[in-house]
């Protein structure tokens, strides 16, 4: 981390740190108008400063190049905050991603900053921060996290030239009215930016000497568009296929558990109840729930990971999801991750995720090497399969390689 002194006045420090990569995805199959690789270059710039004991800020920037999706490329802030000590309060101000709940990877609890869907398999950096207000009261053994957000942010999904854009009939549109070649576009309805569009959530944990609690509420937008066929255009001189994107409020509550078994083994658990506003009563109330275990260890140099979990995914209204809905990938799904990290630098990952009904699973293997250098090279697959009627299966052509260097500074 580079460093330089910017004031004598408060003694205040200047840290600026960052990471350059590149990134490189090539598919098995190419698919025919669609974007069939990434060629992609990021620069991203980490700046902060502790202005005086009780006040720090930070700022984020990225600027990404992708030579073959311009759609990837944005110069981006990814945060951008000021924060103020009042003795237990933290008062924090700008754009802030925040990381609520207590499993690995899939977190239904987390609901305030909206997620990158671009690239269906690469959403781990992915969360989108939000401009807002956040107040943090610490006790001994609790702390209560309120956030409020004025402007609602949205997510995005894939575009319709990307390989991850669903198939037609996943989304409600005919085949008889695909094979008619109509131009397709997406409309996304965006909220008006107003504070009745605004969103807050609340969360309290306490801490006992083996176990961890929270529950959480949020009121908000679901940042995910529901999909209608706008059939007005379809009665024009030159019809269009357009698909109309409206974006829905929802109550979320949530819970965490995390506890301390023996043997070093952590047992986490994660729910989340959704409710549709009172507005949209045609939407279902759903329960999402994480149960998983995880333990870490180290033989002579060598460390290992091991995480095990369920997902479980419930309409309460007893009703069947659309089989591409990125809200309900993981129905009655398994996930596995482990992890050898070796004292030269070498890590070996191996993940998988698969439904325990047999429809389908993903496996990723990774390789990662860590060069006394600070460079980071990484080199992954990813593997799908599944039935035609399942989520995976609909992307079953999408098995590729990724390759990437990273440098930190």
């Amino acid at each position: 981390m580079l460093k330089a002194n910017i004031t004598n006045a408060q003694d205040s420090t200047l840290s600026i740190g960052g990471q350059i990569s590149y990134d490189n995805i090539s598919y098995f199959n190419s698919q025919k108008g669609k974007v069939n690789s990434r060629n992609e270059g990021l620069l991203q710039l980490n700046f902060g400063s502790a202005m005086s004991k009780s006040t720090q800020w930070k700022a984020i920037f990225e600027l990404r190049e992708d030579n073959s999706d311009k759609s990837r490329n944005r110069a981006w802030i990814d945060e951008l905050w000021i924060k103020q000590k009042l003795g237990k309060l933290d008062l924090t101000i700008g754009k802030q991603i925040l990381a609520w709940g207590t499993a690995d990877g899939f977190n239904p609890v987390n609901n305030i900053n909206p997620v990158d869907y671009s690239d269906m398999l690469d959403t781990e950096n992915e969360r989108i921060g939000a401009y807002g207000i956040r107040t943090q009261l610490f006790f001994n053994s609790a702390d209560f996290d309120f956030f409020w957000a004025p402007i609602a942010s949205m997510g995005k999904l894939p575009n319709i030239n990307s390989r991850w854009f669903p198939q037609p009939t996943a989304i409600g549109i005919s085949m008889e009215l695909f094979a008619m070649g109509l131009e397709m576009k997406v409309n996304e309805i965006l909220p008006e930016p107003n504070l009745k569009n605004g969103e807050f959530g609340v969360r309290f944990r306490k801490r006992f000497s083996i176990a961890d609690i929270g529950v959480s509420y949020y009121n908000g937008f679901d940042h995910l568009p529901e999909f209608y066929i706008d059939s007005t255009q379809l009665m024009l001189p030159t019809p269009q296929l357009v698909l109309n994107g409206v974006f829905k409020r929802q109550h979320v509550v949530g819970s965490e558990l995390t506890v301390i078994l023996p043997y070093g083994i952590n047992l986490r658990n994660e729910a989340a109840l959704f409710i549709p506003a009172q507005s949209n009563p045609q939407l279902n109330r759903f329960v999402q729930v994480v149960v998983g275990v995880d333990r870490s260890f180290t033989i002579s140099s060598t460390s290992y990971l091991v995480i095990l979990q369920y997902i479980g995914d419930f309409n309460a209204d007893g009703k069947a999801y659309d089989s591409y809905d990125i809200r309900h990938i993981f129905k009655n799904t398994l996930m596995a991750n482990f992890e050898i990290n070796l004292s030269n630098g070498l890590s070996l990952n191996a993940a998988a995720i698969t439904y325990l009904n047999g429809n389908g699973f993903i496996l990723r293997p990774e390789i990662n090497y860590l060069t006394s250098k600070g460079v980071k090279l990484c080199l992954r697959f990813d593997l799908i399969e599944g039935s035609n009627n399942s989520f995976f299966g609909m992307y079953s052509f999408n098995d590729r390689i990724q390759g990437k260097v990273v440098y930190s500074f």
